[in-house]
């Protein structure tokens, strides 16, 4: 056994240069700069994104949702190379939901089928070929989660906020990616 450069006690094997303890606290110190370095540089979502839900106090939908935080949401989709198609495929579903709506089913019976969009959003993660790539792709599955997260609290978040939010984010989408 050899000695810890660090704090002197005896370590595992004789080459090694630290006890267990030692490794492992530089090795976290190590993993939280690199994991601080990589989110750094990986593009976000917006300040305070969806903290209050889409609407104001009065219940009329925050004109943020529309512009600002939806043109800042599609830039930040298109840096992490989400595609065209994958962005209308889920609004399609959302569309699909809200024509099931209109034709009569009850808002119970389509929550659940507005629920299936997060695994399916952590699926398009999960497929992702590298770590990195899955990394970028992961603000899709977070922009996902939180809006149907509100967009489930009631008929009128989904229609007047989560769809008309989403179809902003695909118009800017759009202006700011050519995919």
């Amino acid at each position: 056994m050899g000695t810890c450069i660090k704090c002197g006690k005896p370590t595992r094997k004789e080459w090694h240069e630290y006890c267990e303890e030692c490794f492992r606290e530089i090795r976290g110190q190590q993993n939280s700069r690199s994991i601080a370095s990589r989110s750094s540089s990986r593009p976000g979502l917006p300040k305070d994104y969806l903290k209050h839900g889409y609407f104001d106090s009065q219940g009329v939908l925050r004109p943020e949702m529309v512009v600002e935080h939806a043109e800042a949401v599609a830039r930040a989709l298109g840096k992490a190379k989400v595609t065209s198609t994958q962005l209308r495929r889920f609004f399609n579903k959302a569309r699909l939901v809200e024509q099931h709506l209109d034709s009569g089913a009850s808002w119970e019976s389509q929550k659940s089928e507005l629920l299936t969009l997060k695994p399916l959003a952590a699926n398009v993660v999960g497929r992702a070929s590298s770590r990195r790539e899955r990394e970028k792709l992961e603000i899709f599955r977070t922009f996902i989660e939180k809006n149907v997260g509100w967009a489930v609290d009631s008929e009128k978040s989904f229609r007047e906020g989560f769809l008309v939010h989403f179809q902003s984010v695909i118009a800017y989408f759009k202006y700011h990616n050519f995919r």
